[in-house]
């Protein structure tokens, strides 16, 4: 299955989000979440990114997956960002466009919230905006993964490359990756091994 970020999603009854992030252990390279945005689910959930385990994921096509439950399920699916709130000992005037629940009557004490990612223990979490480095510099950024449906074992990393005018999609082995960060996928090519690896022409 190829499955990638910012990618419509469906359930068994109908549209429910779309991919933002793919949760994955870079020692296993095996999937384990998608997350995905809620926003086509009725209010109140439609703000909300939630945590989806890979083996809800069906189907998987360039344009859009499915997922083998209901939207009712789906709703059901952890949130993927968790709020905590936090005093802090700054002045009001520090807070001027930040949110702020409840403040002390002296000032001296702020609640504030705190938004944390709720990526499970070991894993990583990649995006549109992951970037993707060779050995020498910068060559593109994250586009999807090539999984297998029987276990969510990743084969294979594609990202986006080129200009505005002239983009290619690149396909690249996770045996040519050294490691992975949230920010970041690094290479053991350098950019003109990159040049050399399969890819196909995509219209912007």
């Amino acid at each position: 299955m190829n499955i990638g970020v910012d990618t419509a999603v469906f359930c068994q009854d109908g549209y429910c989000g779309h991919s933002r992030y793919l949760i994955f252990n870079p020692f296993t390279w095996q999937l384990t979440h998608l997350v995905i945005s809620s926003d086509g689910l009725p209010a109140p959930y439609t703000r909300l990114m939630r945590l989806a385990a890979r083996q809800l994921v069906a189907e998987a096509h360039p344009q859009a997956l499915r997922l083998q439950c209901t939207i009712d399920t789906f709703a059901q699916c952890e949130p993927f960002i968790q709020v905590h709130y936090v005093k802090v000992d700054i002045a009001p005037y520090e807070l001027l466009g930040m949110p702020i629940w409840i403040s002390s009557s002296s000032g001296e004490k702020w609640v504030v919230p705190v938004e944390e990612q709720r990526i499970p223990s070991g894993g990583v979490a990649v995006s549109r905006e992951t970037q993707v480095e060779a050995a020498d510099g910068h060559v593109g950024r994250f586009e999807q993964l090539v999984v297998s449906q029987e276990d969510g074992l990743i084969t294979h990393v594609c990202f986006r490359r080129g200009h505005l005018w002239e983009q290619r999609i690149v396909t690249i082995p996770t045996t040519d990756i050294t490691h992975i960060e949230a920010d970041a996928i690094y290479l053991k090519l350098d950019r003109a091994s990159v040049t050399r690896l399969p890819s196909v022409s995509v219209r912007t």
